[in-house]
């Protein structure tokens, strides 16, 4: 063999080489990024989650002290009924 022959072959060697180790670092690039948007996500659903229940919650305890018309009976079931949805 030739020089030419032996240089060509190891530039092909080094080519394939640096091309299959981009590769490599851009997917693992890309799931990292990938992992975060997964995360981010996750943490936006749970935000919308909390923040839904407590509208739900404020919303209860307004109209529990807009209305008047409640017995004794119904202001403690309703009020052991708010504590209970809180500490859950």
């Amino acid at each position: 063999m030739t020089e030419s022959a032996i240089a060509s072959i190891i530039v092909s060697l080094m080519i394939f080489i640096m091309s299959a180790m981009l590769v490599m670092v851009g997917w693992e690039v890309i799931y990292k990024n990938g992992k975060k948007i997964a995360s981010r996500n996750e943490m936006f659903a749970r935000k919308s989650a909390v923040m839904n229940e407590l509208s739900l919650l404020t919303n209860e305890a307004v109209s529990f002290w807009e209305n008047m018309n409640l017995t004794d009976n119904e202001c403690l079931i309703k009020t052991s009924v708010f504590i209970a949805k809180t500490q859950s």
